[in-house]
């Protein structure tokens, strides 16, 4: 399982843009614009701790700043976000399990935080964890995450667009959950629609593949065709790789047509 990277949720953007204010500043506390309470570091070098989180060039970085940080600042108000961070980085580097654990110790502590909500819910429906009890759990968090950005607003550091841009791909990847656990469930035009739908918002080259999926068990193979062939233009690369052989597959279908 592998998807392109999301944008950062809403709370790490304005993260990284207070982080730079606070920096510049010279501020010894933090005060955070969160969507709920307001996180405070309790020193100067906590917050330089969990900038270097979000400012590590590689997936691999990520994780051990974040690892350092949580080792570090154990009972840190900012011990969510730098999960969140190695959550992300681990679903990068394709290592189902860590993500999960990730996943579920965000939860655990914080049952709304939608970046938790959608990744675990993306993990539930991974074709080599699904199975009927892990879409039915994938479709409750999803629902969840959805109802949770209906509530939120713009944070004070972060822009319309920014607020939108996040918004979007976070709405984007729950519905694509909801679409393939209705497609999973035997919901042909439930799973067409929403997947549609999430690729209108984010179009992410995992959703085109597997709307080419769908479209292939409909019988739509121009459809299909159509989908690979995009899915495999976005990548990420093992996308490309399963559009690649869905390409293949289906124009072998077309020729076997009478």
């Amino acid at each position: 399982m592998e998807r392109a990277a999301l944008t950062d949720y809403v709370c790490c953007v304005c993260l990284c843009l207070a982080l730079a204010e606070q920096r510049t500043a010279g501020a010894q506390t933090m005060s955070f614009p969160s969507l709920s309470n307001a996180p405070q570091a309790a020193s100067r070098q906590e917050l330089d701790d969990l900038g270097f989180i979000y400012e590590a060039n590689s997936s691999r970085g990520c994780i051990e700043a974040a690892k350092d940080f949580l080792l570090k600042y154990e009972k840190s108000e900012f011990a969510e976000f730098a999960r969140a961070a190695a959550m992300r980085s681990y679903v990068d580097l394709d290592n189902w399990d860590e993500a999960n654990r990730m996943a579920e110790s965000i939860l655990a502590t914080n049952p709304s935080n939608v970046d938790g909500l959608t990744t675990l819910a993306y993990l539930l429906i991974d074709s080599d964890h699904e199975s009927e009890a892990t879409i039915a759990r994938a479709k409750r968090l999803a629902t969840l995450a959805v109802q949770e950005l209906q509530r939120k607003t713009i944070p004070r550091f972060a822009t319309g667009s920014q607020w939108i841009l996040t918004k979007k791909s976070f709405l984007a990847l729950a519905t694509f959950v909801l679409g393939w656990s209705a497609y999973r469930e035997g919901e042909a035009t439930d799973a067409l629609r929403l997947i549609e739908k999430a690729i209108a918002l984010d179009p992410q080259g995992e959703y085109l593949y597997r709307l080419s999926l769908l479209n292939e068990s409909a019988g739509d193979l121009d459809s299909a065709l159509r989908a690979a062939k995009q899915a495999q233009q976005i990548g990420p690369a093992k996308i490309g790789r399963l559009a690649l052989r869905q390409i293949a597959l289906i124009q072998k279908m077309q020729k076997a047509k009478p």
